[in-house]
């Protein structure tokens, strides 16, 4: 895995390509009860902070008053050039995506046959369990699937770097990043380690990295950061246009409501969308 430098500071927009990526409801799927899994990566050509107003993140912003309030905020400061982008959406069935997340755990010789959830495995010399390993077979696969078209950005950017900044992985913190160190080992160690060079020498690039951003010293100081806030916003409201079209609810639904900002998005040519996919031998 290339390296980036740990500090966001050290990320200049000059010599690095930067896209964020964000899940929704969690990167950590084996615990979640929801039948759908959504993901996206964002890369922000432009960004005016002079001009931009302070947004709360989606989860702390109460009432669909107040949450469709600033998705409108966002949709005029991209309208107004105040935000330009481009990303990605991906969205699973959450049995699939487990199957997946199994499936390349196997590929990577973690494991050689399916286990119980709360089973112990040993991984990186650490015991966690298989349920965990699962979901972040998932999150490895789709994170190197993203990797062609952030390649592709970085190009045509005329960067010859390229950084991913990824949400804090639960069970993740300043001092211990065991989750994300175990996506390294899975990526590695399995044929998703070729998607990640594909993109260096088809896009002519020097590094591309993965890891998680800091500023102050922290994580939890990038959480009100622009860029994360708004791509929190997005990926819900990819996940809520998943919601509203696979249960087919009506137009009259909060789901759809708060799908106005992705279905912009995509009207706009500022986001494409990979349908879920199965891995099989």
């Amino acid at each position: 895995m290339t390296e980036i430098p740990d500090k966001f500071d050290e990320l200049s927009s000059k010599h690095f390509s930067i896209n964020f990526v964000d899940a929704s409801p969690s990167e950590l799927i084996h615990n979640s009860n929801e039948k759908f899994i959504s993901i996206v990566s964002v890369h922000f050509f432009h960004l005016n902070r002079s001009k931009l107003k302070k947004i709360s993140q989606f989860k702390k912003t109460r009432g669909i008053k107040r949450k469709l309030q600033t998705q409108k905020y966002i949709i005029d400061s991209v309208d107004n050039n105040l935000v330009n982008l481009l990303g990605i959406s991906n969205w699973n069935l959450r049995e699939v995506a487990l199957k997946n997340g199994m499936y390349i755990l196997k590929l990577a010789k973690i494991i050689d046959k399916d286990k119980d959830f709360n089973e112990n495995i040993i991984i990186n010399n650490v015991s966690v369990t298989y349920g965990l390993c699962i979901s972040l077979g998932w999150y490895s696969i789709v994170l190197a699937t993203f990797m062609s078209q952030i390649g592709q950005i970085a190009r045509v950017t005329n960067k010859k770097n390229a950084a991913i900044l990824l949400d804090l992985l639960p069970g993740d913190n300043i001092s211990n990043f065991r989750n994300m160190r175990i996506v390294e080992s899975i990526i590695e160690n399995s044929i998703l380690s070729e998607f990640q060079t594909d993109a260096i020498q088809n896009n002519k690039l020097e590094t591309l990295g993965f890891g998680y951003g800091q500023k102050n010293g922290t994580t939890r100081d990038l959480k009100n950061d622009f860029e994360y806030v708004i791509v929190d916003w997005i990926v819900q409201s990819f996940h809520s246009l998943l919601q509203f079209e696979k249960n087919n609810l009506n137009k009259n639904s909060e789901e759809y409501q708060l799908s106005e900002l992705a279905r912009y998005l995509l009207k706009k040519g500022k986001f494409k969308i990979i349908d879920a996919f199965q891995i099989i031998d």
